[in-house]
């Protein structure tokens, strides 16, 4: 059945990527650069919202969404400790950091931050002159681009093996060994997406569900990044649903410049 749907968002779609598997009759593609957002809304404090004609059977249903997160010229998402109902972003030498990210020509050069934890010693995932690169401490671990595109990068950082890896899309795409420590000397660090601050050179790719855990949960293996995956031990899962709300805790980050696309992987 999978395969029956990727054939036929092929033939409707050329290069673009299919969206979701739950999400067959949502749009996908890349961000539009105007920030316009068409999805459909109602108004709860309509006494009289317009009659669809469908009976009313009493039972809610959640439409289906497929948003992803672009970043204006100075755009920037800001997640502190109490976003993920921790006293600290910085208590363990292990990180899994995964996101969905859109690639083109313009992502092809420059430098661009993904996601990172503040400090330079600390984490972080980024664009670095043409490869994409994961930072812990002082080492570095760098890959050639994937395709254009949405794929799914996954950074992990093993400290108790003392290895930092890649996979992307699902694959394993590299790995070094990496000696603790990451250093942070800041008291109460953020993680960022997109930018590292509100002036200028954010993203200008789009992001989709960015997921972020202080331990290992992705080897490769029989991983699927299509398929609908549990919260189940990450302590942030940001979905983008045109918000910016952490789905393990329930808690909104702070963004400044941000808009919510109609596009998704």
């Amino acid at each position: 059945m999978r395969l029956m749907a990727a054939l036929v968002a092929l033939s409707l779609f050329g290069c673009l990527p299919p969206p979701r598997p739950w999400l067959e009759n949502a749009p996908s593609g890349p961000p539009s650069p105007s920030g316009d957002d068409s999805a459909a809304s109602v108004d709860a404090d309509d006494p009289q919202p317009t009659d669809t004609g469908v009976e009313d059977t009493g039972a809610t249903s959640v439409p289906l969404q497929c948003h992803s997160l672009a970043f204006d010229d100075s755009g920037h998402v800001l997640v502190t400790a109490q976003d993920l109902g921790v006293d600290s972003l910085f208590e363990e030498q292990s990180v899994t950091i995964e996101l969905w990210a859109w690639f083109s020509d313009e992502t092809r050069s420059g430098s661009w931050l993904l996601a990172g934890l503040d400090g330079n010693q600390a984490w972080r995932l980024a664009i670095e002159v043409g490869e994409l690169v994961l930072r812990a401490g002082i080492y570095t671990l760098s890959i050639p681009l994937p395709d254009d595109g949405w794929n799914h990068i996954a950074g992990v950082i093993d400290g108790e093996n003392g290895e930092m890896s890649f996979f992307v899309n699902g694959v394993f795409s590299g790995r070094k060994s990496w000696s603790a420590p990451m250093v942070n000397e800041a008291s109460d660090p953020a993680i960022h997406f997109g930018a590292w601050h509100v002036e200028g050179g954010s993203w200008p790719g789009g992001l989709d569900e960015v997921r972020f855990a202080n331990s290992v949960l992705h080897d490769g293996g029989d991983f699927d990044p299509t398929a609908a995956r549990p919260l189940d031990g990450w302590m942030g899962v940001w979905r983008f649903n045109e918000n910016l709300e952490n789905e393990v805790t329930g808690v909104a980050s702070m963004g400044d410049n941000v808009r919510f696309n109609d596009s998704c992987p």
